[in-house]
């Protein structure tokens, strides 16, 4: 089924050349791949050049501020609800963040379908786990993102505490959640034998991203153009490339531990389980209060780089501003 789309039209042409049949079999393939090549790069082209064209529309709100409307959630002061709030809003309506969300959601579902028609979906519930992985992977740079909106935070009192952990909480609702309740469906739909394994994968890599994500955000910011100056997706928002590929290897090392431990243990079923719970408890409370520190005694610093729009700062200075006396220590 997969080499009748087009990504699998190079792979017929391969095979009909190795089977001998013929020239037409390897070469209406490969021409057709060609031509529909071509096809894509001039709608590219043409809507690209369109694009350009238009002047920049400004950013409206989607319906009108209600004065006292909030979200409110359970376990929680209000203060972390109202941040909570903002962060789905700002999800939502910033482009960068926008483009961030759809990658994020769009990767995994599509493996679930590629998986899904071949012979390895028994393997469908590890699909979680990696929706977790790529939730965390954009979620890196969320700081640098506000841009110089960070002197709010900095000049509130009592603020940082509830900033980071509201920030937690709207990952958590947006990528966390709907990892775990993926990794449950996919489960019960295909009854796999790795489902427990798959779901405690999913927990784990959804605290661990839930936790590790704001700190990231803090000692690797990729700054760009300020939010406030940002109209479309297309505008430097800054390359998190670093860290993406820092936290990428401790959520993933995050999901697959529970399934390590209950190899190592040989204990019950649910051991994965009740490790990733253990996990999740120890990652979620020790890290909010780190990142809220480390955020206290190099705002400043971080703002003045938001200021000045130059991401080259962090790297010339990082010698003298990264924990050491006169600067972001």
């Amino acid at each position: 089924m997969l080499a009748l789309l087009p990504t699998g039209w190079g792979y017929r042409a391969a095979i009909a050349a190795r089977d001998n049949a013929g020239t037409e079999a390897v070469v209406v393939p490969l021409m057709a791949l060609l031509a529909l090549g071509a096809l894509l790069h001039m709608g590219w082209t043409t809507l690209t050049a369109r694009a350009l064209r238009c002047p920049p529309r400004l950013v409206t709100p989607r319906r009108p501020h209600a004065p006292g409307r909030g979200l409110s959630l359970p376990f929680t002061t209000p203060q972390v609800s109202a941040v909570v709030s903002r962060e789905l809003a700002t999800w939502s309506r910033d482009p960068a963040r926008g483009v961030e969300l759809r990658s994020a959601w769009l990767t995994p579902l599509l493996m679930a379908l590629i998986i899904g028609v071949t012979d390895w979906s028994w393997a469908l519930p590890l699909v979680g786990s990696a929706a977790a992985v790529f939730g965390a992977m954009v979620a890196v740079n969320t700081y640098a993102l506000d841009g110089t909106a960070l002197w709010q935070l900095l000049t509130t009192p009592g603020a940082l505490q509830a900033d980071v952990r509201g920030r937690m909480a709207a990952w958590f609702l947006l990528f966390g959640v709907p990892s775990i309740v993926l990794a449950a469906v996919l489960w019960a739909v295909t009854r796999s034998p790795l489902g427990v394994v798959a779901i405690s994968g999913a927990i784990a890599a959804a605290a661990v991203a839930c936790a590790v994500a704001p700190l990231i955000a803090l000692l690797m910011p990729a700054v760009g153009t300020d939010a406030r100056d940002r109209r479309y997706p297309g505008q430097r928002a800054g390359d998190p490339t670093g860290g993406q590929m820092t936290i990428f290897p401790v959520v993933l090392l995050g999901a697959i531990l529970p399934g390590i431990i209950g190899t190592i243990t040989g204990g019950h079923l649910w051991t994965p389980v009740l490790a990733a719970i253990l996990l999740a408890a120890v990652s979620l409370s020790l890290t909010p209060t780190l990142t809220a520190r480390l955020l206290q005694r190099r705002g400043a610093s971080l703002l003045d780089v938001m200021v000045s729009s130059d991401a080259a700062l962090l790297h010339r200075n990082r010698r003298h501003r990264w924990g050491y006396p006169g600067g972001w220590g």
